[in-house]
């Protein structure tokens, strides 16, 4: 590779790191002092909700390392990709703190899709950008490489379908208490599904990215 791709990713990941630094700053700033301090034990569900918004960031964040370590190269296409992933990222902070407004069901339902909407879409994106990366020319000597980045793509695309067909389903079929706590346990059932098909398509013995 040579220095100016080098160094574009070294600017291009800088960037990303600002980026999803400012989504974990965005968590802490959404927590608001109670005005009676008993208040914070009585309703813990901010603590679980800030836990689980900072480990997935850090989790996305780790992701993203890992494709910028091994196989992203930096093109037009890719940086756009680039900028819509961590767009997702953004969105998934911004709609962590929506999940702790809503007062009635339907609102709750309703914010829970659109959170794991745009987590679909952070997978879906992040599938799109690993296959891309794969095709470049400078790995065609690296054909482990190519295969690590092919099967992390098409788990992750996979998991991304399977939130998005279980938020539509499952809102249709079983209205909103389903999206509240069908939705919530796609993610492990959509990886599952995901290493089950990445097996089925031949990647059985690849090493993860």
């Amino acid at each position: 590779m040579s220095e100016r791709h080098e160094r574009d990713i070294r600017r291009t990941e800088a960037f990303s790191d600002v980026v999803i630094g400012f989504s974990l700053g965005q968590i802490g700033l959404s927590l608001v002092v109670p005005q009676h301090i008993d208040d914070l034990v009585r309703n813990p569900g901010w603590f679980a909700a800030f836990l689980w918004t900072f480990a997935l960031v850090c989790l996305l964040w780790w992701n993203h390392h890992r494709l910028f370590r091994t196989v992203f190269v930096p093109t037009r296409v890719t940086i756009i990709l680039n900028f819509v992933l961590l767009a997702s990222i953004v969105l998934l902070a911004f709609l962590a703190e929506v999940l702790n407004r809503p007062s009635t069901l339907h609102d709750a339902a309703l914010a829970v899709r659109l959170y794991y909407g745009a987590l679909a879409a952070n997978f879906l994106v992040w599938a799109l950008l690993a296959f891309v990366c794969s095709r470049n020319p400078l790995h065609v000597e690296n054909p482990e490489l190519v295969r690590s980045a092919e099967r992390a793509a098409l788990v992750n695309a996979t998991a991304g379908t399977v939130i998005l067909v279980l938020e539509a389903l499952g809102a249709w079929v079983f209205g909103d208490l389903f999206s509240i706590v069908g939705i919530s346990a796609s993610i492990p059932i959509s990886f599952v599904l995901g290493s089950i098909v990445a097996r089925a398509f031949g990647y059985r013995d690849v090493r993860p990215l």
